[in-house]
């Protein structure tokens, strides 16, 4: 906010403001590349969030809209992995032959990136974690990370 900026700010602020410009700007630099095609979508018919927020006409010419619900999408996919994440290796971790069997599948794998994680270790290695999905899809059936809205009303009795 402009009007802010002649308080002092401490260098936390300061810090946090640079890395949401740089962010956005990221952001704006990703749109920018769509828009002259030089970035593609990775599904075939730019069906990704991306892709749709440019091909609807009422976000049309309004880029920052565009970045904030980017950024919303992002916060929420974050969020909701962070709780899938921690609700599966809970589980996990209450059996131990479960956990047993999942350490046994991933470690090697693991074992083989841990030089650089973020570099080496691609969708390609994460799809031989067959049982560790098992127990991630189990998770998320044993509890959802959101929410569940829905009721169930009968009108009249039933015997389930």
């Amino acid at each position: 906010m402009p009007s802010l900026i002649r308080y002092p700010l401490k260098s936390f602020c300061r810090r946090y403001s640079r890395n949401v410009k740089a962010f956005r700007q990221a952001l704006q630099d990703i749109i920018e590349e769509r828009r002259a095609g030089y970035s593609k979508s990775s599904f075939d018919d730019d069906s990704d969030l991306l892709g749709i927020l440019l091909s609807l006409d009422s976000y049309q010419g309004d880029d920052e809209r565009i970045k904030d619900e980017l950024i919303i999408f992002f916060l929420a996919g974050n969020e909701t992995i962070r709780a899938s994440s921690a609700n599966t290796v809970c589980y996990v971790s209450q059996n131990p032959e479960i956990k047993a069997k999942y350490l046994a599948e991933i470690t090697p794998v693991l074992n083989e990136f841990s030089d650089n994680f973020v570099e080496n270790l691609s969708m390609e290695s994460v799809e031989q974690f067959v049982y560790a999905k098992s127990c991630w899809h189990e998770s998320m059936r044993m509890q959802s990370p959101t929410p569940n809205s829905v009721s169930s009303c009968f009108s009249k009795t039933v015997r389930i």
